[in-house]
Parts: structure tokens; sequence; C-alpha cells
């Protein structure tokens, strides 16, 4: 008995070396990793709040720019959903991925689109950000734009190719969702971009049905012209010449 304690003994008393790797605790620590941790603080800070140029500084002195928050933001989604126009083209400048998805699926893309930020969307587009990424709810950044009511937005993302036949969480198309709220001027964008009429949501109901259930009178007489498609003009029967008859010579 004695022996086997002191087997057991000798095991722990002797030095040994560790052999697990800390990379992560000793990266936690590094200079660029609390500079990215100061640069999402700085970026999720309201737009009245945010220090831009305080931003700027703490990537020219090298931020980490792709790190990431507890809810997996990197600080390219957080300045995009707050609309800090300069920090997110810095960030862009700088290195940060386009499509980094939060912990909900969500992107910069996504998060411009449900603040609206119709400027911001546009530099994401031309940086190459995927236009038709869905977040975890299976919504887009086009979805998200008109549920949120962002014409401006949605005009946008629709010039730039987003799908619109593309349905969101509650089984609504960007056209169905344009006609419940209302929002005509993106219902004619739609229709003249050949959004499908002839799609139903969950509930079974096209466009169509859902604007006169939500008494959108105008919106329905749109698409009811939209199905009818455009008149054809029928030019009208002309009448023949009546011919004159020749001169008899004396």
């Amino acid at each position: 008995m004695r022996e086997k304690f002191r087997k057991v003994f000798d095991f722990f008393s002797k030095p040994r070396k560790l052999k697990i790797p800390l990379p992560g605790v000793f990266n936690f620590f590094s200079k660029p990793q609390r500079l990215g941790r100061a640069l999402r603080e700085e970026t999720l800070k309201d737009h009245w709040r945010c220090s831009e140029p305080h931003v700027l500084q703490l990537i020219k002195d090298g931020a980490d720019v792709n790190g990431r928050d507890i809810f997996r933001s990197t600080a390219l989604i957080l300045a995009a959903e707050r609309g800090h126009a300069r920090a997110v083209e810095a960030l862009l400048a700088a290195g940060a991925a386009t499509d980094a998805q939060d912990m909900f699926g969500g992107t910069a893309l996504t998060g411009a689109a449900k603040g609206g930020h119709a400027g911001i969307i546009g530099t994401l587009i031309a940086k190459g950000a995927v236009i038709d990424a869905k977040d975890g709810l299976g919504n887009s950044a086009l979805a998200w734009s008109l549920r949120r009511g962002h014409t401006g937005a949605a005009e946008v993302l629709i010039k730039a190719g987003a799908q619109l036949n593309d349905r969101d969480s509650d089984g609504y198309s960007p056209l169905m969702r344009a006609a419940e709220d209302g929002q005509a001027a993106i219902v004619t964008l739609l229709l003249a971009k050949g959004a499908d009429r002839e799609v139903k949501s969950f509930s079974h109901e096209t466009a169509l049905v859902i604007a006169k259930k939500h008494g959108r009178a105008d919106i329905a007489q749109k698409l009811e012209a939209a199905e009818k498609g455009p008149e054809v003009k029928t030019p009208a029967p002309v009448a023949p010449k009546a011919e004159t008859p020749a001169p008899k010579n004396p």
C-alpha cells in the first residue's frame, strides 16, 4: 500500500513540460485583440456617440478588424447596423470580411438593411457582399429592408439584382410585403423588374389578395392592371378612298 502511494506521489511530483498549447489565451491579451475589442466597443455606440476619428485611429494602430464579440459580431457588422459610413469604408479598406456572420446568421449587409442605410448597402455590394445571403431566420437583406419600411434601402437592393421572389420567414415575397405595407413605389419597381405576382404565402395568398385584405386599393389596382397586361390598341379601320372618275374626252 505504501509502495502504491509512493508511485503516485512520484508521478505527480516529477517536473513536466506543459504540453497543452494556449495560443488563444495569449492572443486574447495581444495588442491587435485589445485594440479590436476597443474598435467593436466604439462601433457599437449610437451614431451620435461613435467617434469615427477614434475608429480610424484604432484601425491605423493595428486593431484586429475581424475579431468578434460574444455574439460573434465583427466591427463591420456593428458599424453597418448603426450607420457609421466612414467606419465601414475604413474597415473594408483594412480587409474586414464582408460576409462574416454573427451567431444569428446576420451579415453586415442584413444589418445595414435593418437600419435602412442605403449608402452603406451600396458600399458593401460594391465590395462583393452576397446580396441574397439569409440569416438564421431565413430573411435576406431585401426582406429586412421591407419589413422595417426602408424604401430607399429596398430600391438599392432591387436595382443591384436581389432575388425578387424569395419568401421570408413569414412566407412573404418582397411583392407581398410591399403590398401589405402600402409601399406603392416599391410595388411599381418590383413589377417593372419582373416580380412574380402569382407567388403564394404559407396561407396561400397572393400579393393581390393581401393588398385587398389590408385595404390597399391603389396597390390592388396596380396588381390587377399588371395581370391584365398592357392594353393593345387596335387601329381604327380606314375607309377606302373613293375612286375619282377619269375625265371624258370631248
